[in-house]
């Protein structure tokens, strides 16, 4: 891990590195890029920074709702729910949105504790992380076509996953430090029942 130099910008990283945002950590990566992070950027062939914050919490979590849960879910259950555009107001950058119906995860309200708006600047506060290649995605960055239909593929563990309780289905208890333990996404692979997970929430 390295600060920028003085002219680099997030796009400029070296070979073998990727530009990790603070807002990323905020969000709650540890280490490593969320394996559901590096499947939807190795589809669409960006590099995983050009995801926003709220981007990377909200695929994070629907990695650990799947986990704990024991679902696989994937890219076509993402471009089920949602899909990807560019930000209007930062070039280069890609953000996700729920397409009509109910989205995987609930995010809280803003001005709700443990929602994470980022604010305007968090694409100024960032390190350069090196990475162990080979990687599916590209380390630099580049402008794609984000625009994909609706996957079919991905619809029948959509609606098994509406079928869980709302209650794990927020953002703010999917992303705590006590639901990330149990995931992946924190390099973990013991399992608890999602109702233990919840309750060490609580």
């Amino acid at each position: 891990m390295r600060s920028p130099t003085e002219f680099e910008r997030a796009p400029d990283g070296g070979a073998g590195e990727v530009t990790v945002y603070e807002a990323y950590l905020e969000a709650g990566v540890r280490g490593v890029i969320p394996s559901l992070i590096d499947e939807v950027s190795s589809f669409f062939s960006f590099c995983p920074s050009q995801l926003t914050p709220l981007a990377w919490r909200t695929l994070m979590a629907i990695q650990v709702l799947g986990e704990v849960h024991g679902f696989s879910i994937g890219v076509h259950e993402i471009l089920y729910s949602y899909y990807f555009a560019p930000l209007a107001n930062k070039d280069g950058f890609y953000h996700l949105r729920s397409r009509e119906g109910a989205p995987l995860v609930k995010e809280p309200s803003r001005g709700v504790r443990g929602n994470h708006p980022f604010g305007d600047g968090w694409n100024s506060r960032y390190v350069l992380v090196k990475i162990q290649e080979p990687v599916g995605y590209p380390t630099s960055w580049r402008t794609v076509d984000v625009s994909r239909p609706v996957s079919f593929a991905g619809e029948a563990v959509a609606k098994f996953i509406m079928e869980i309780p709302r209650r794990f289905h927020w953002v703010t208890f999917l992303v705590s430090r006590k639901a990330l333990r149990h995931s992946h996404v924190w390099g973990n692979v013991a399992r608890s029942p999602a109702s233990v997970v919840y309750d060490e929430y609580q």
